[in-house]
Formats: structure tokens, sequence, C-alpha cells
């Protein structure tokens, strides 16, 4: 009973709060279309944006260069960067003298590794 009861009284508050019939399909009044005058001689600043389009892809192109030269350049010194940082983990971690062979792996540390480093905290 009160399943039934409840769909009906909800129908009723709906038709209630909608539009009335009369006010279905009018159009509303949203201002008014003014004449204005329109300049159409020539000598009018205009602005190319088809040049400038292509300027802007020039620009881009000449800037992707430049970033590519850039991590050319770089390329040399950073690899010798990683490649001293290397080195001399290995040497402070295994000395060449009787230790175990092999950079140290940060990421992949065992426990012995991690007491190691550690103990050179201490």
């Amino acid at each position: 009973m009160k399943t039934t009861i409840f769909p009906f009284l909800m129908m009723i508050l709906m038709l209630g709060w909608s539009a009335p019939a009369s006010a279905q399909g009018q159009v509303l009044e949203c201002g008014e279309a003014l004449a204005t005058e329109l300049n159409t001689d020539n000598t009018a600043d205009y602005c190319n944006f088809y040049d400038r389009r292509l300027d802007y892809a020039q620009k881009r192109k000449d800037l992707r260069n430049d970033i590519d030269q850039r991590r050319k350049n770089y390329e040399v010194p950073r690899n010798q960067a990683i490649e001293t940082y290397r080195q001399d983990l290995e040497d402070k971690y295994y000395p060449k003298s009787g230790g175990e062979e092999g950079p140290v792996d940060m990421i992949n540390m065992t426990a012995k590794d991690d007491d190691l480093l550690s103990a050179d905290m201490k």
C-alpha cells in the first residue's frame, strides 16, 4: 500500500512545480538588434595571423634545435660525472684490497650493504 502511494504523491508534487501549459512554447524577448555603421574601407589595420603562425612555427623549430644541441653538449660531462660517482661508490664501499666486487646498488641494497652504510655514518 505504501509503495503505491509514494510514487503517486511524487507525481502530484512534480506536476505542481512544472510550468503551466500556457507558458509552453513562448519565445522570450532578449533585446533589440541595433543597426550600426560598419567601416568597409581597406585603410584599417589588418593583423596577418597567417604570417604570425609561420613565425611561431619557425621559432618552435629553432627552440627544438637549441634544446637538442644543449642535450648533446651536456651528454659527455653528465656521463663523466655519473661514471665518477659510480667509481667513488665502488672505491668507498668495495675497496680493491680483498673486498667484494661490484658497485653499490642504492635501490636494491641487501641488509649487509645497509649495515656497511650505517657503520660509515656513525
